[in-house]
């Protein structure tokens, strides 16, 4: 949900402020940003962009400080060393042998990272919506229809 959640960001800011940017707003204008901003929304699943990736995106949105950025950083090399250490190389390795070891690591590393994560896709939520009311509002200046 994250990366689905910071593409949308991307791209909702990146066509907001283009569109705040026009020396004068026309309804093609408008119609133009939001069909290339869609069509990068899809060709990030066609170059299939990660979390690392998209956070390389990220640094270049303006709505977004250093700090907040740096967490989601922290969460993408989470994510790999779980993904790439303890999933696909514990084979053979008593990491995770028993239970205990794996409720311990569950308690004591797992939740607290999904917890931070959580807070941080809450957020990404919220300054979204914001740039989905403008968006929206630009729609409705100029009566060009949108999905509530």
């Amino acid at each position: 949900m994250l990366e689905f959640n910071l593409r949308k960001l991307i791209c909702y800011e990146r066509s907001t402020l283009e569109i705040e940017s026009m020396e004068q707003m026309t309804k093609d204008g408008i119609l133009t940003i939001c069909e290339k901003y869609d069509a990068y929304y899809r060709s990030t699943y066609d170059k299939k962009m990660t979390l690392g990736k998209l956070v390389l995106e990220l640094s270049k949105c303006t709505c977004l400080e250093k700090e907040f950025i740096s967490v989601i950083k922290d969460i993408n090399k989470y994510r790999k060393m779980l993904v790439h250490e303890l999933f696909q190389n514990n084979i053979g390795k008593d990491h995770m042998s028993s239970a205990e070891l794996v409720n311990e690591y569950i308690k004591e590393s797992l939740v607290p990272q999904i917890a931070v994560t959580d807070a941080l896709n809450k957020t990404i939520i919220r300054i979204t919506k914001e740039y989905v009311n403008a968006l929206h509002d630009y729609k409705r200046e100029f009566q060009i229809p949108f999905e509530e």
